[in-house]
């Protein structure tokens, strides 16, 4: 490992764009504008507005399980879509 015992490993830049066929923007400035750094803020805003509601600081646990549940709702509704097919 290169370096000091405390820095981070090398990373190599990636050069991958999500939607890289469906948009004509180069990717140098896709990279940089991707709004990463939009969804970033909001997720820290919408962490420390949420985190300051009693309910959730009680609740906490149950709120990250409802969190979860509710992430995988889309899965669950796509596989009983595909088991309907004939």
């Amino acid at each position: 490992m290169s370096g000091s015992w405390c820095s981070p490993p090398p990373v190599k830049p990636r050069k991958i764009r999500p939607a890289a066929s469906l948009t004509p923007v180069p990717t140098s400035v896709s990279t940089f504008s991707s709004g990463s750094v939009d969804w970033v803020a909001l997720c820290m805003g919408a962490g420390w507005f949420f985190g300051n509601v009693p309910f959730v600081k009680e609740h906490f646990s149950l709120v990250t399980i409802g969190i979860v549940l509710v992430s995988l709702l889309p899965v669950a509704f796509e596989f009983v879509k595909s088991r309907r097919r004939p």
